[in-house]
């Protein structure tokens, strides 16, 4: 029998053992797709390559030690219950600014005045604030009008 056209048989396909039939099939079958004869020499169990038997996980995935859940290698801690990667130490993060909550324990911080300052924490300049003047109120609460020219008049 001769392979059909177009198809490039892989390692382990395999010829049907019947003249009559000459059914080629995939190295994956354990018997003939067409007329249902064994497979002269069937394929080895082969040992799973993926980690922890899955093919979604790749190698330097790591399962937590706290809750079992498969974390991707570039994970730093559990996405399900928080708990550090084992082997990666805590290290201390020092500076301002770059990040949400970046340091450690709230004794990190510099107790800072800042409304004296010129530039703000970041480098930039600050806006001028501008004072607002003191505006009149009744006994309840509403702006008085100021007394302008035309105002005096009509008394």
């Amino acid at each position: 029998a001769r392979i059909p056209r177009g198809i490039k048989p892989d390692d382990g396909d395999w010829l049907c053992p019947d003249a009559a039939c000459g059914n080629w099939n995939f190295a994956r079958r354990l018997e003939c797709n067409r007329c249902g004869k064994a497979n002269p020499t069937p394929p080895a169990n082969k040992p799973k390559t993926a980690p922890y038997g899955n093919p979604r996980f790749k190698e330097g995935d790591w399962k937590c030690p706290m809750c079992g859940n498969i974390n991707w290698e570039r994970r730093k801690q559990c996405n399900m219950c928080q708990t550090p990667k084992p082997g990666v130490g805590v290290e201390k993060r020092d500076g301002i600014g770059g990040g949400f909550n970046e340091r450690q324990d709230s004794g990190d911080y510099k107790q800072r005045d800042s409304s004296d300052e010129e530039f703000d924490d970041m480098g930039r300049r600050k806006k001028k604030k501008k004072i607002k003047a003191r505006v009149a109120v009744d006994e309840f609460g509403y702006r008085l009008k100021p007394k302008t020219k035309k105002n005096k008049k009509k008394k």
